[in-house]
Order: C-alpha cells, then structure tokens, then sequence
C-alpha cells in the first residue's frame, strides 16, 4: 500500500527532510538499476505493479540478494516496509542489512542485518551482528509480526546513535505508524559500505513472495516521537499499572491529575513510579466487575521532551462468568472479500452478545477446520457485537466499530468451512459449518457479500437462517444485519436424504439443527425389525448417524419411522424413508427404460435436457456403485 504522504510525515517528525537522505528509494520510477543503483541479483527481482521491490527468483532452492552503497552508521536511521505473503521460518526468510562492509550480502562480511523468520508461532523480528560467517543475535522483539499465513506487512524505523545505541519501532498492522518495541547496545561494527535485502527460500512456491519498499536511510537527529501507552493491567478492585513505550520524566508519573477514569472515577488518589517507563495508579471508589472504562492520560513527557498530549485505553475488572452455548453467537461471516463492494477488503467475523451477560472474551479461541485464532482481552456487553479480522488488516477496519485482530487469523474458505467459537474453558460456545448455498443468490456468492444471520434468537442456527446481505455496502459489519427477523421458527424439520454407510448405520440428514434431547432410540423402529443400539450427531447436529445391532441385509429394503424429533424452536418431525444395503446388479437386472436425446426449451423444464431413466426390474435394492453408462463413442 503507497501512502506517500504519510511517509513525508514520517519524515518531518524527524525533522529531516528527503534532500538530506543518504537512501531514499520507493520505487516509484519502476526502477532499481539507477538513481539509486541496486546490484545483486538484478535478474532476480521486478519493481511490480504496486512499485514495489519484490522477489522473482528461480523456482528452485535460492538465495537472492540487492545492495546499494550507504555510509551512513553514526546518527542514522534507518526506515523500511517489508511484505511476506507467508509465514516465514528458519528456511524461508528475508534479511534487511543496514550495515555490510561488503557488496556481496551472501558472502562472508561484516554488519548487522534484521531478520524476519523463525520456526514456530513466536515470529518476532530480530537483529544479529554478522561478523565474519558467525551471527551473533543483539536484539529480540516483543510483537509478533509474522505469524500470518497470508499477509504480512511491517513497516520498520530503526535508529543508532553514534555510541552505538540502537531504538527499533515497529508497526506490525501495515499501516504507517511505527511505536517504540525496544532498544539495545552494540557497538561493535562503525562503519560501513552498504545496505541491501537478502531473500532465502526452500520451499519454491516463495519465489515471488517477497516484497520491499519505502528505504529511507537518513542523519538521526534525535529522539522526536513522543512516548506511547503499551500496557494497561487491572491490578486490584480500585489500582491499575500503565506503562509507556519509553522512560518517562518522574514528575509527569507522579502528578494524579494527569490521570483520569471516566464512569464517574474521576482522578487517582496516588500515583506511585513502578520503574521509569511504568507507574502504579489507586483510585477512591472501586471498579465494578464486567464494565467497561476508559483510561485518559495527559502530558506525559520522554527524557527527550516530547509530550504525549492525550492518550485513551479502555479496561475492564473481569471476573469470568458460566457461559452457556450460544450465549454469543456468530453473526456475520464475510468469506469472500473480492471484488469489493464496499466492505473492507479482507475477511471479518462478527460475533454478537445475545445474552444478558457481560462476557470476557480473554482466552476466547475462534477457529476453522485448519486455524484456531486467539482473541484478545474483551468485554461485549449485552447486545454488543465484535468483528474479529486477521492483525494484519486491521488499517482496513479502522471505521468498522469494536473491530480487532486475532493471531493467527483462520483463512476462510470461500465455498464452505466450519466455524468455532469457544471459550477459555474450550467449551464450545457456537458452531456454523455454512456453504455457498446459504447465500441463496447466485450473484452475491461469487464475492463481496457477506453472509447474515436472519434470527439471532433461534437457538438453533442451519441454513434456513442465513443468507446474504442485504446491504447495499455488500455487508454490516458492527451494526445490526439487514437481514434481522426475530419471526418465532414454526416450520418443523424436514428430512433431506437418507444413506447408508455401511450394512451397520445409516445417515439422516435434516434442513437445520435438531433438539438433541428429542432424539432418543424410541423414536426410531424399523421395518423389518432390527434393533438400533445407537444415535450419533454431527457437530452442526442437523445430521444423525443411527447404528444397528446387526448387520442388514442386502438388498432389503427397510423402513423407517421416526416420530416426535424436534427442532430447537419445538417444532416436531414425523414421516418414514425407506433405506437398503444395495446388493450388486445382476445381468440386465438394471434396464435402461426411457430416453430422451433431443431436447426442447419450449416444452416442460424436464424436457430442456437429454435424459436416460434407468429401472430395476428385480425383487431387491440394486447398488449403482460401481455401474458406468456410456454410447459407441464414449465410455464414461
């Protein structure tokens, strides 16, 4: 994403403008050979449409690698974007040199490189020295930054000064607005001859799964950024703990009336200085468990001067509650966000609180059939809803209300998926396993419509209460659905289709969710008799799998009949199906009856097709497994 104007802010902050830059590249001419001029693997990187750097190498276990000359080491910073479509690891990664004595960044040299790529969930950056062919880590991050397995987007602002003391800012949601991660000291390398990327792959798909942009490479002039909040703990019924991203002057730590919790709280009676960048606030009156408040801080100065002007956090004393199932429930599932009609391009789900209770969702997991995600620390009140999207696309969600990132985020597939939500308990607290027959309009399910749910009070959730949006944005996340009808459920079940699996079971499927507890083993007789000695459900519970005593037999056809099963609304189900265990076909058992080879639009809907009918003419279920149906020029 090119936000040129945000990189000049960057820039002023610094107080620095791009004429003094010793390194100043976005790519905006197409171009890496010149002005400035990149040498490396030149045949193995493209400026791509987006005008960013991006790798392009050969679909074989590769090192690549660019530099371009820089001197500049004292007093410098150094600002960069970095883009992975994948997750990256200890055998596909990129490196960023900010220092090298060498041109050739995969020989043996001397600098300090950044690295992004680590086995495991813990994909923070990190800074090694490189001296020689031995790597030395000097620096460790705290967030982490590349642990999507879609998209990837950092941009990065590191700092040195001349005694060697290095600060590393970093904003890990793609957008442009790097806060203080850490700092560390090293000093060991002081000069330097070159600055480069360094791309390594094993896995060939990667190829072309490296992006770069925005180098800036310019004189440091000093610290002008001015603290930020990084945490907020509730550590008692009336004291919290605020820490800030940098030392901060005593004297602001220490003054109560730079503090304030709105909800009629009011100011701290103390502030007590945990440590130079932490500080611990008590309050008279004493915070109600499960409500939300807001956290306002004022004038809050570095060691440098800059002013923290306001700054807000919200909080909660959570006390963790008995959960029901579907207490909160899915609401909202945009799987599809291409092309874009007007949502934010990326997939979100909504969650909505249909309960009366205030929930924390700390230690919530939501997951697909692959991903279970993580959901961070929050309170939905009654009636609120959340809508949970990757970390990675958060600057599209910045106007969608009570939006956030989880990590990892399950990529969601657009045909069908299931969905789970559970609690930190990981009991199940919602289930949807949707298709792209829930939309029920063609139109709408080829992208950019999400999927609503129509009544959020049915305690039961198929396919009959979903479809698409309504909105003319294509979806409403954060807001109630356009689709909402809170009409009772006086519709009972229907039996969609019955199989058999083995000679053991046989597989029910109905229209939406069953009342579990209607469905016990008295409520199914089969004709003949054979003894059911078993019922299971599926997760979305609108499918049964019911298993015998003893083997049927085959070619018999049974009947079945099922009386006073109940959807969760107490509507009840009773008919019969026939099923059979099919025997093989015996010669011209199975005969063709009828056919139809020229159609005709002007007549029935049948008739618009070529047909054969086939008709078995014995005394017993015949399986069609296995049976092929071809003409002289064909054998399918």
């Amino acid at each position: 994403m090119k936000i040129k104007h945000i990189l000049f802010v960057w820039l002023c902050f610094f107080s620095v403008g791009t004429l003094n830059a010793q390194l100043n590249d976005d790519f905006s001419d197409g171009d890496f050979t010149s002005n400035p001029a990149w040498t490396g693997n030149l045949a193995d990187f493209i400026v791509n449409s987006n005008f960013e750097l991006q790798s392009n190498g050969p679909n074989a276990t590769s090192t690549l690698y660019l530099s371009t000359p820089n001197s500049l080491i004292d007093s410098a910073l150094w600002r960069f974007r970095v883009k992975l479509t994948f997750n990256p690891s200890t055998a596909n990664y990129p490196r960023i040199y900010l220092v090298s004595d060498q041109q050739d960044l995969s020989a043996s040299l001397n600098g300090y490189f950044v690295l992004f790529g680590e086995t495991g969930n813990d994909d923070t950056i990190m800074i090694y020295r490189q001296t020689g062919a031995t790597n030395t880590l000097v620096y460790k991050g705290s967030k982490n930054c590349m642990n999507s397995t879609s998209l990837n987007d950092v941009l990065v602002t590191i700092t040195r000064d001349n005694a060697g003391n290095w600060r590393v800012y970093t904003d890990c949601s793609g957008g442009s607005n790097p806060t203080l991660e850490g700092t560390f000291t090293d000093n060991t390398h002081t000069t330097t001859a070159h600055f480069g990327v360094y791309c390594r792959y094993s896995t060939t798909s990667r190829r072309d799964m490296f992006y770069f942009d925005d180098f800036v490479i310019e004189p440091y002039l000093g610290d002008s950024i001015p603290p930020q909040i990084t945490n907020l703990q509730v550590v008692g019924n009336n004291r919290l703990h605020v820490t800030f991203d940098e030392p901060i002057q005593a004297v602001d730590l220490q003054n109560i009336q730079n503090f304030s919790v709105n909800q009629f709280i009011g100011q701290p009676l103390s502030a007590s200085i945990l440590n130079s960048n932490a500080v611990e606030l008590t309050f008279a009156d004493t915070f109600e468990i499960n409500l939300n408040y807001i956290l306002t801080v004022t004038n809050m100065r570095d060691l440098a001067g800059n002013t923290l002007a306001s700054a807000s956090r919200n909080f909660a004393r959570i006390v963790s509650i008995p959960v029901d199932y579907r207490d909160i429930i899915i609401n909202e599932i945009l799987p599809d966000e291409n092309p874009s009609i007007g949502l934010p391009q990326a997939e979100y789900v909504e969650l909505y609180n249909r309960s009366n209770k205030s929930i924390a969702l700390l230690g919530w997991k939501f997951a697909n059939r692959t991903t279970s995600g993580n959901i961070p620390n929050l309170l939905l009140q009654p009636g609120e809803f959340v809508v949970l999207h990757s970390n990675s696309a958060s600057a599209l969600f910045t106007g969608v209300p009570n939006a956030i990132g989880i990590s990892p985020w399950p990529t969601l597939r657009n045909s069908d998926d299931q969905l789970e939500l559970r609690d930190d308990q990981n009991n199940m607290v919602d289930y949807v396993a949707y298709d792209i027959s829930w939309y029920k309009d063609n139109a709408k399910s080829d992208g950019g419509w999400s999927l609503e749910l129509i009544n959020p009070q049915a305690l039961c959730s198929g396919q009959n209460n979903w479809r698409a949006s309504e909105n003319p944005l294509g979806g409403t996340p954060g807001f109630q659905n356009s689709v909402l009808d809170l009409s009772p459920d006086t519709e009972a079940p229907k039996l969609l289709n019955a199989f058999m699996l083995s000679p053991l079971s046989l597989n029910l499927i109905f229209d939406e969710p069953l009342d579990t507890t209607t469905v016990i083993l008295q409520n199914f007789v089969a004709t003949p008799s054979i003894g059911i000695q078993q019922v299971d459900f599926s997760d979305d519970l609108s499918q049964l799998t019911l298993t015998f005593a003893q083997s049927v037999d085959t070619g018999e056809v049974y009947t079945l009949n099922i009386s006073n099963i109940s959807d969760c609304a107490g509507n009840t189900f009773n008919g019969n199906t026939p099923f059979a265990w099919g025997k093989e076909a015996e010669p011209y058992e199975i005969i063709i009856n009828e056919i139809h080879h020229i159609p005709n639009e002007e007549l029935s809907q049948i008739t618009r097709f070529e047909y054969v009918e086939l008709y078995n003419r014995g005394t017993k279920a015949v399986s069609l497994n296995g049976l092929q149906f071809s003409d002289p020029s064909s054998r399918a």
